[in-house]
């Protein structure tokens, strides 16, 4: 017996474009997903970046270098100043947790 095909070339190629049409969907979702992600992630890096600039335009870098380092420090008046100024920095930038002095130093 000989099997009958019920489909036509044309009906064939016609079940090609659902198929077709959802891949393309989902490569153009793909890729706007892709962007959103990275448009957000620059937007977040710049906000951090200007919060960072602010609050180094905030610090007394003459109180920075009256301090070694050391426990020693914790005795001085710039110390004291120093900290406050970065609780009202940390205050002030209302989703940080910590604010740090980075530096480095030739031991």
């Amino acid at each position: 017996m000989e099997a009958l095909n019920t489909q036509s070339p044309a009906s064939a190629k016609k079940s090609y474009i659902p198929v077709l049409l959802l891949s393309f969907l989902f490569i153009v979702g793909s890729f706007f997903s892709w962007w959103s992600i990275v448009h957000a992630n620059r937007q977040m890096h710049d906000q951090l970046l200007r919060q960072v600039l602010i609050a180094a335009q905030g610090i007394d870098i003459e109180q920075i270098e009256q301090l070694a380092g050391t426990e020693s420090d914790l005795e001085k008046p710039a110390y004291g100043k120093l900290k406050e100024q970065l609780s009202r920095t940390r205050a002030a930038i209302s989703k940080s947790r910590f604010v740090y002095l980075l530096g480095r130093s030739e031991f």
